[in-house]
Order: structure tokens, then sequence, then C-alpha cells
């Protein structure tokens, strides 16, 4: 219901910012955007949970390892936030110090890779623990601090996008775990859906404030803005680009395996594709990203194969969630909310956050003993 609603504000925003839009362009999006729900829809409608689930050592263990990993990045980000939290009321210091944060430097930082990756996944943590009996606040303490720490590197970095795609990805776990939330754990719960949208509103404004260095009152105008660009640039251009990318940006990995002549970041890209009506410096949305990639029809077949894919993983008969659900949904609810602008799964980076979802699916699904350390309700 939230995303539906975001659907139709976005388009009303997109209606009163850039005027009429065509009929066509709106029934393939929205006929895509349902198809990726579907997975989620069926879920939250048929699953009811037929005992409490508790902790798992296998899980316990993993989460351990990520917390330990990220703790040198944690204190780091931590050390530098007085920092952040000076500049948000101090336009000109904001300014400079995440200029200086987001500074580009040559050469790969791995520790910077694998640990953003393990930020990503973290929150699928959260949301298993918190319908689990047992599990000791100060766990939730641990999550919830390394969650707002991955929070803080989007806002040093500038990066806007992410830190609504992550926001919004949160808030939907939340509603969609809602109803599974072991009473044990439900003070947690409202704690975090309080403290959450409040968070991320403030650091919002902070970022637009520091992009558009404007006053307050034109925030709601921008936010508008850039909740509707998608709309007008997908209905103008998106299904008439006259080319496609070649799989480039959503398949980056692969495209660069198959070869290695094919662009493979947004510079090169906009260079070698500039026979398309549209390039990817302007919002399109994740549908928008697929289609100048694959093509119209392309990109239909591939959702609806994809999302049968987790139809069936989720919806297979089974009156409970695991783990490996959790992944699923996670995954499904980030490429929806995480694309409203651009798609959260492309390039080297997205493209990893995938391998990230899949390895961590394969490991608790290969040995799925975790999945019986639980008790009847």
């Amino acid at each position: 219901t939230m995303l539906l609603a975001l659907d139709t504000c976005s388009n009303e925003f997109a209606l009163s910012h850039y005027g009429n839009l065509k009929l066509v362009p709106i029934l393939y999006w929205d006929l895509l955007f349902f198809i990726s729900l579907s997975p989620l829809m069926l879920k939250s409608r048929d699953t009811e949970l037929s005992f409490i689930l508790v902790k798992s050592k296998k899980i316990d263990s993993l989460l351990f390892l990520f917390l330990i990993f990220l703790l040198p990045r944690v204190l780091t980000t931590l050390y530098t936030s007085p920092a952040l939290i000076y500049g948000m009321f101090d336009l000109s210091s904001f300014n400079g110090f995440v200029s200086e944060q987001s500074i580009d430097n040559s050469g790969i930082d791995f520790y910077g890779v694998l640990s953003n990756l393990v930020f990503f996944v973290l929150p699928i943590f959260f949301f298993y623990y918190i319908t689990c009996d047992g599990v000791k606040m100060k766990v939730f303490l641990f999550l919830f601090l390394f969650i707002i720490t991955g929070t803080l590197i989007s806002v040093v970095t500038g990066a806007r996008g992410e830190l609504v795609g992550n926001s919004i990805s949160f808030l939907l776990m939340m509603i969609f775990v809602k109803k599974y939330v072991h009473n044990t754990n439900r003070k947690v719960f409202n704690f975090t859906a309080i403290f959450l949208p409040i968070l991320s509103t403030v650091l919002f404004m902070g970022l637009s404030l520091f992009k558009y260095s404007t006053r307050s009152e034109m925030m709601i105008f921008y936010f508008e803005d850039y909740a509707s660009q998608f709309w007008f640039n997908f209905n103008s251009f998106v299904l008439d680009s006259e080319s496609t990318r070649l799989g480039t940006r959503m398949f980056t990995l692969v495209t660069r395996i198959f070869d290695s002549t094919l662009p493979t970041d947004y510079d090169s890209r906009l260079n070698y594709f500039q026979d398309m009506k549209i390039n990817e410096s302007t919002f399109s949305s994740y549908i928008g990203d697929y289609v100048l990639d694959l093509g119209v029809v392309t990109t239909l077949i591939y959702f609806i194969f994809i999302n049968f894919i987790f139809l069936y993983l989720l919806n297979r008969g089974k009156k409970n969630l695991s783990i490996t659900d959790f992944i699923i949904v996670y995954a499904v609810i980030y490429h929806v909310a995480g694309g409203w602008t651009l798609s959260a799964y492309s390039d080297y980076a997205g493209n990893l956050k995938i391998v990230a979802l899949v390895s961590l699916y394969l490991y608790f699904k290969i040995d799925r003993s975790h999945e019986f350390d639980k008790v009847s309700s």
C-alpha cells in the first residue's frame, strides 16, 4: 500500500511539474511495478507463523563475524560524526565536509567495498531477530548502531539516492514484518518505527540543503521534483530510446566477462551510447534502467521470469518465515524502493549487492539446520 501511495504521489507530482503524461508508458510501468510486488503481496497475504522463531547458532555466529569485521569502519565513522552533526547547522561547513569525504581516490578499497556489502545485508538480521524469542537487548543495540552507521556513511559521501532507498526499504521491511514481531521485541520495533523516519527526514533535508544551497522553505518543491523526475523521463523517452545499452548498466559484471570492449562505468557509457534519446544522467527508475538496457519486450519477459522464481521460493505452501525468506523479501523490497530514481542493483556496486544476497541465501540454504531451531507457539 505504501509503495502504491508513492507511485500515485510521484505521478501527481510529475503532472503538476511537467504537464500531461502519455498513457502507454504509464500502463507499462505500472504493469512491471505490480509484477515486481507480486511475490510480496502473495506472501504477506498467505503467511501465518505456526511457531515462534528462536535464535540460531549459525545465524548468531555469522552476525558476530560481520560485526567484528565492520568495527573499524564503525569507529572511524562515529569519530567523524560530530563534524557531520555540526555541519547540519552550518551549511558552508557541511558543504566542505561532504565534498572532502566524496573525493574519488584511485585504486580499489577492498575493505570499503566488502564493508559496504555487509552494511547492506545487516537489516536482514535485524528483521529476522525481531521475530525471534530470546534475543537480548544488546544484540538489537549493536545492530541498530551499525545500521545507523551505514546510513551516516551515505550522508558523508553525499549519496541522497542511497539514503532514500535504504530508508524506504527499511521502513517497508518494518511494515512487512509488523504482524510477525515477537511480543518481547515490541518495544524495539515501536522505537525504531518512530526514530527511523525522523532521522531519515533530517538527514535528507540536510543533504538537500547542501546540494541546492537554498532556503528550507523551498524543500517541498525540490522533494516533489526529485520524486517525479523519473515519471517524466520514463514517460517521454524510455520506451522510444532508439537503442539499448546492451545490458552494460544492469549486468555490468556479466557483460564485462563476455565482452571486455563494452563500457563498464558512467562516463564511458555516456560516450559509447550517444545515439540514445536519454542517458543515465537522468532519473528513469529501476524499470527504466532495465528497459534502456534490454529493450521493452525483453524487460517484460525478464521481470515475469525473475518474479516467478521469487513467487515459487516464497509461496510454496510454507506457513512460516525462515532466514532465507527474509533475504528474498529484502532483495525484492530494495529492488523496488531503492530503485525509485535509478536502479539500486546497477553497475559493479549494485551487481555485487546481488552477489552478496545470493551468497547469503546459499549459505543458509545449503545447511538448513538453522530452520529447525524453533519452538511451537
